[in-house]
């Protein structure tokens, strides 16, 4: 049996280990980063992280004044390919790490920018998915068999395709990739969590020494993930260089007394000043979802309150870096955070029927979907920061006579990232001022 590397060197050309190194990491990594903007993190020269709270008003200052409003007009431009699945797979510059069926078990890898449309990465014929894109051009992507194990991968235009010079041989999963090109993931084996640096790829120690993984990585290099303490189920870890792995609790609060109640967390998001966004689940009561912060606070999401809905159904989706997050409970959209609470998005006559938040940015635009009334078909909408809910089929050119179902994405810069109805159809918003 051949491995993988062996595969890749019959069928393509694979670069030595210091030149893929260069690739995985990107140029930004070789010399300590200057002062980013407001909010983010930096990484001195000694590799120590620092970070800085990030509020509303810091996110928003940093952003450019398109961003800060919702354009009056937007281009759509047709992407293709399962684009969207995974919030990770929008860079902030547009770029779009997608992927196509090409035939049973077989996908291939693709990348689609503003400028030069699609591009198919050259992958030998397998199960090549993609995972996510950052704004310096690098898509994240998996060349395997079957499912999310296989060789991880990192493409370019300009460095081409490069494996990610992992410990020993066989599949991993790669999870998640930072600004910098750093990425982090899971080793099949071991089941070790690793993340990628300048110097090569490191375990990350667990908290007890136990296996899990590491889910996200924020662009201070800290990385969430999960591991399972001896005799326990899943628990969360926060790692950094500095700092080394500490657990991330549980809220205290919702344990049960029991032994028999056992719970176990999972991750679910890590933004640039250190919050967690987990998700607790217990046997016998609902799931929980919870903040947690390196000061030590932990603050629940409360459901919000809808008898008629007859199920204590939610989800959460995703958390922007001043800590808010958006979901959907009981059929209603809603933002939280840790001034507000639940707040329920509304329509513009208050109540909708059904909709869904599924993505927020630094500026605190929410991007979905809503039903207004029972019967009626579900549009693409954004919530402004005010709460305002704008249709975005009455912002592109009626003559394209497509009809816009949600919003999976929304940027900082003020990309959209929409499905549009028609069999799979996936499309970008970009701001017509551009």
């Amino acid at each position: 049996m051949r491995h993988w590397h062996q595969v890749f060197k019959e069928r393509g050309p694979r670069r030595g280990l210091a030149a893929g190194l260069v690739g995985l990491v990107g140029l930004g990594m070789l010399s300590a980063c200057s002062e980013g903007p407001a909010g983010t993190a930096n990484v001195t020269s000694s590799g120590e992280a620092r970070t800085s709270q990030t509020g509303a008003s810091q996110a928003r200052a940093s952003l450019s004044p398109v961003a800060k409003e919702v354009a009056s007009r937007y281009v759509y431009h047709e992407v293709g390919g399962n684009a969207f699945l995974y919030q990770k797979r929008l860079a902030e510059n547009g770029q779009v790490a997608s992927q196509r069926v090409e035939a049973y078990m077989q996908y291939q890898a693709l990348s689609w920018t503003i400028e030069g449309g699609m591009t198919a990465i050259p992958l030998p014929p397998a199960y090549n998915s993609t995972v996510a894109a950052n704004s310096a051009g690098q898509v994240l992507g998996i060349h395997g068999q079957s499912g999310q194990w296989g060789m991880p991968f990192l493409w370019s235009e300009v460095g081409g395709v490069q494996f990610l010079p992992l410990p020993g041989e066989g599949p991993a999963e790669a999870l998640d990739m930072n600004a910098q090109g750093q990425v982090v993931g899971s080793i099949y084996r071991t089941r070790e969590p690793f993340i990628t640096s300048v110097s090569g790829v490191q375990v990350i120690p667990t908290p007890d020494g136990s296996g899990g993984r590491a889910t996200r990585i924020n662009d201070a290099g800290q990385v969430l993930g999960d591991y399972h303490a001896l005799g326990e189920k899943a628990r969360l870890y926060l790692w950094s260089a500095a700092d080394g792995s500490i657990d991330v609790p549980a809220p205290a609060w919702l344990i049960s007394p029991d032994p028999e109640d056992a719970y176990y967390l999972v991750p679910l998001a890590l933004n640039a000043s250190g919050q967690v966004l987990g998700k607790m689940y217990q046997s016998r009561h609902l799931e929980q979802y919870f903040v947690w912060s390196p000061q030590g606070e932990t603050q629940v999401i409360e459901r919000l309150e809808r008898p008629e809905w007859g199920s204590d159904s939610m989800g959460v989706s995703a958390m922007n870096q001043a800590g808010q997050v958006v979901g959907t409970s009981r059929g209603w959209p809603y933002i939280w955070s840790a001034s507000t609470g639940t707040r329920k998005l509304q329509g513009p006559d208050g109540d909708i029927y059904y909709g869904s938040a599924v993505a927020v940015n630094d500026v605190g635009q929410v991007a979905g979907s809503a039903i207004l009334r029972e019967g009626e078909s579900a549009r693409a909408v954004i919530w402004t920061e005010a709460g305002e809910m704008i249709d975005l089929n009455e912002r592109i050119d009626p003559a394209l006579g497509l009809t816009l179902t949600t919003a999976h994405n929304i940027t900082n810069s003020g990309y959209i990232a929409v499905g549009a109805s028609g069999s799979g159809r996936v499309g970008l918003l970009v701001p017509q001022e551009r």
